[in-house]
Formats: C-alpha cells, sequence, structure tokens
C-alpha cells in the first residue's frame, strides 16, 4: 500500500510536467522526509527527530525555494492541524520544546542565506513591488483537478480542444497540469473514511484540503472565467476568502507568484491517503488468518492492480527529453586567452519576470565542457540594471533587440566593425557563436554586418567567429584556427 502511494507521489501530473523544463521543482525527495520527522517531533521523546526535521527542511529548500516554501508551509499546517485537534496531549508529552528545537536548528543553517537574500538588492526590490506578478492569472481552476493530463497519449488530442473552451490559464503547460488522478482520488476518499476517526488521518485530510484551496491562487476560477473577484487590491481583482491573499501580506512569500506549483503539497498528502485506501481494500477483501505473518496473494494482487491503475492514469509518452550531446565546438576552445569568454546569439538575459533579448537556455549546459565565462544567461531574479547592462555596447544592443522583435524592415543603427571590436575586446569576448538553425537571416546578417576584421568558420548549423583580438594575442591561436579547418569545420562562403 505505501508503494503505491509513492508511485502517485512520484510520477504525478505535476512531477512530468515540470520535468520539461523545471527539473529543480521536482526535486522534491526531501520534503515528505521532512514531514516525516516533523511527526515524529511532536510525538516522539527523542533529541534526533528536532534535528532531523530542522536539518531536512533546509535541504529541500537548497534543493529547490518553491518546494521548500511548500515544504514549509505544509509543516505550518500539520502543527496547527495537530495542536487543534490533539493539543493539551502534545503539550503534555513536552512536543513544543522539541518544535522549538527544530526551529532553532532550522534557523542556524539557515541564516547565511537568509542574510545573504535579505542584502540582496533584487529580492528587495522585490520584496516592496505591489504586485501579485499576476499570480491572478496562475492559478489552478478548479475543472483542472479533473481534467487528465494533455501528455497522456490518450488525452493528447483532445486537450487543445478543451484548453479553448474551458482552460482560463494563460501560462506554459508545466505551469496548468493541475490533474490529481482519476485513481488517486478514489483512493484518497477511501483513505479518508477508513481513517475518519484517526488523529494522523484527519490531519492529512486537512493538509491536502489547506493546499488545494491555497493552489487557486488569489481569483476563483472555475473554468475559463474569474468568478467572485470583488475585492480590487493593489493590482488585481481577487475572490474574498481565498487563501492564498493571504500569502501577499507575508515578507518573501508574497514573491510566489505561480500558486499552481503548491499542488506539491497537495499531491503529497492525497497520495499519503490513497496508500490508507488500498490498505482498506486489502483489509476488506483479504481475509487473511488472524496474526498472518504475511499479506495473502489477495492482498499483492491488490496492491499490484491499484498501482499499475495509478501508473496508466500519469502515463506519459513520448516524454521529450533534451539532447545530452554538447557540441564538439565548445570542447575545442582551450586555446583562448585565460578569461576569454563565450558570446552565443540568440543573446540576451533573462529571469522569470521579463527577458532582455533571447537566451538559448542550453548555451549554459554547453559551458560545463568550455568553462569559460559567457555573456547573457538565464536565472530566477535579476535586478532591472543587471537585466539592462548591455544597453550601452550599441552592437550588442542591436542584436539582442533584433533577436528579440526580428523585425526585418528595420534599418541597422550601429554598422561600425570598429566599434564592434572594440566592444568584444572590452567584454573579453574571444568567441562568438551563431545558431542559425534558430535565429533569423536578419540577425546572421547583422552579426556579418558587424563582424569583419576577424576569422568566420562553419560548424554544421553553427557559424563561429574569432575576434580580431583573440588572433592578435597568440600565435597558437591562429594555428588552432587553421587546425580545426582540417578536422571538419569550413570557412563560412560569407
Amino acid at each position: 500500500a505505501a508503494l503505491v502511494g509513492g508511485l502517485a507521489f512520484a510520477f504525478c501530473s505535476y512531477m512530468t510536467a515540470h520535468g520539461l523544463g523545471h527539473a529543480n521543482f521536482i526535486a522534491t525527495g526531501w520534503m515528505p522526509l521532512f514531514l516525516l520527522e516533523l511527526v515524529r517531533c511532536l510525538r516522539e521523546r527523542h533529541w534526533r527527530h528536532p534535528l532531523l526535521a530542522g536539518l531536512l527542511l533546509v535541504l529541500q529548500i537548497q534543493a529547490d525555494y518553491n518546494v521548500g516554501i511548500a515544504a514549509l508551509a505544509l509543516g505550518g499546517v500539520w502543527v496547527v492541524a495537530e495542536g487543534v485537534l490533539n493539543g493539551r496531549r502534545l503539550m503534555a508529552g513536552g512536543a513544543h520544546w522539541r518544535l522549538g528545537g527544530a526551529v532553532v536548528v532550522f534557523v542556524l543553517l539557515m541564516a547565511p542565506f537568509l542574510i545573504g537574500a535579505q542584502a540582496d538588492a533584487t529580492v528587495a526590490q522585490l520584496k516592496a513591488k505591489d504586485s501579485w506578478f499576476r499570480a491572478n492569472q496562475y492559478g489552478a481552476p478548479v475543472a483542472g483537478y479533473l481534467t487528465p493530463n494533455p501528455l497522456h497519449p490518450l488525452w493528447a488530442d483532445t486537450y487543445p480542444a478543451w484548453k479553448e473552451r474551458f482552460s482560463q490559464f494563460h501560462g506554459n503547460l508545466a505551469e496548468g497540469v493541475v490533474y490529481l488522478g482519476w485513481v488517486v482520488m478514489p483512493l484518497a476518499l477511501l483513505g479518508a473514511w477508513r481513517g475518519r476517526r484517526d488523529l494522523t488521518t484527519r490531519v492529512v485530510v486537512v493538509g491536502a484540503l489547506a493546499f488545494l484551496l491555497l493552489a487557486l491562487g488569489p481569483t476563483l476560477h472555475i473554468t475559463r472565467d474569474p468568478v467572485f473577484s470583488r475585492w480590487h487590491i493593489d493590482d488585481a481583482h481577487v475572490t474574498p476568502g481565498l487563501p492564498f491573499i493571504l500569502l501577499h501580506y507575508v515578507p518573501m512569500l508574497r514573491q510566489m507568484r505561480i500558486p499552481t506549483r503548491l499542488i506539491v503539497a497537495a499531491m503529497l498528502m492525497l497520495a499519503v491517503l490513497a496508500a490508507m485506501g488500498v490498505y482498506w481494500l486489502q483489509e476488506r477483501l483479504d481475509r487473511r488468518p488472524s496474526g498472518a505473518a504475511r499479506p495473502g496473494w489477495i492482498s499483492a494482487a491488490i496492491a499490484l492492480a491499484c498501482g499499475l491503475l495509478v501508473i496508466g492514469d500519469f502515463w506519459v509518452a513520448p516524454f521529450r527529453t533534451t539532447p545530452a550531446a554538447i557540441p564538439d565546438l565548445y570542447r575545442k576552445l582551450s586555446w583562448l586567452p585565460a578569461g576569454a569568454a563565450v558570446m552565443d546569439v540568440p543573446f540576451g538575459n533573462q529571469d522569470g519576470y521579463g527577458a532582455y533579448g533571447i537566451c538559448l537556455n542550453e548555451t549554459m549546459y554547453y559551458q560545463t565542457a568550455h568553462n569559460r565565462p559567457m555573456l547573457g544567461g538565464q536565472i530566477a531574479r535579476l535586478s532591472r540594471q543587471s537585466m539592462l547592462q548591455y544597453q550601452r555596447f550599441p552592437f550588442l544592443d542591436e542584436l539582442a533587440t533584433r533577436v528579440r522583435t526580428d523585425a526585418d524592415d528595420r534599418p541597422c543603427t550601429h554598422a561600425d566593425p570598429a566599434q564592434a571590436e572594440d566592444e568584444l575586446k572590452e567584454l573579453g569576448v574571444g568567441v562568438v557563436v551563431l545558431h542559425s538553425a534558430v535565429i533569423s537571416p536578419e540577425v546572421i546578417k547583422t552579426a556579418h554586418a558587424h563582424l569583419k576584421a576577424g576569422r568566420w568558420e562553419r560548424h554544421g548549423e553553427r557559424e563561429v567567429y574569432y575576434p580580431r583580438w583573440v588572433l592578435d594575442a597568440t600565435r597558437i591561436g591562429s594555428r588552432n584556427v587553421a587546425a580545426t579547418h582540417s578536422a571538419g569545420a569550413q570557412p563560412s562562403p560569407l
């Protein structure tokens, strides 16, 4: 039964959807371990439980901030629920002292991170902003809880029609999949019914309901349109009574702009209830002798059938993956001067709120091969100043804005090749890589118009440019450029 619950959590739609490009959001392994130790911390008298609870929560936050906050909130809901339902017994057993110890361990281990975040200008800027960060658009529609994962092979063709008709979601596929599972939900209801008089089951039910409500966001949507959005707070109309509104007034937590990510905590609770439901079926259908050492074959068959149904309901095929191969040209840059940077085009800076130009994300992975500085990139949060730092370089600004707009009829305003070479030298750019397959001919033409003094090569679908300062800086550079031609690289006809 526990294995079925584990399958329900590990392969739920939240996991498979975020596996498309949010690999950090599926780093959830520390969360159930933290919750386990938190429960033991409340109920058992041993010093290791507060220590492990604080440590495991820190590990989850370091693995991913979003999931860590969900784990922290889930722990808070659990403590409050247990306190309401069983407060006197917990106090008599000294649970408050052990819980305080867990908090002390957490604060001590997190102190360096919290101090750094507090001092960071980007965090301060976001904390002070009166905005929902479009959280009212990224809330889960109630119908989404019942709508199968569009990545499932049986529903892939019908999902676009469903989305056009019912969905209110404006974000990407990963954030919009909030399916709970037509197998998990009945099993969870059975588990809740079986343990309706049990304290732990009641707390699990409270946790599941709390996070299903939080995932709705500040504005209620049944399908496409908002419902009862009567209040106007800051820059959004919100629905009175939804608990996510309270997070808007909590420092740091107000940055959680995508409520659907809290589904991960709800799915953990539903997985526990589903395991209880499987156990209830085993109790009812497998009439074993009293005191039997092992479950009978009927129990094993029930668990196997439920596990297969869970996997079948959450099945994703084919699952889109990213090629792990790194182009050889990135492995052959050792001859460049020390500290020379790599500039990939498309070029730009990007974070969760916007972009200057466009960052080709796989180029950050390629950096693991060449181990050199690179221009541009993507990170969760950037200050406005950092985002636009390249605007003072006319050539780079020309490339970034042209990549972003693909304005074919726009005249080139910075066409001085000498100025472009000076910019590359000032920034220490040792190589420019044009990803010709993903940028428009206009961007390629702009790059060629600016970069003339150095040397061009073609490597398959990519064109590589070595600035004049690099070729002049070392003779070995010139020899290596020539050697790459004999290894298969061809001079560009341009």
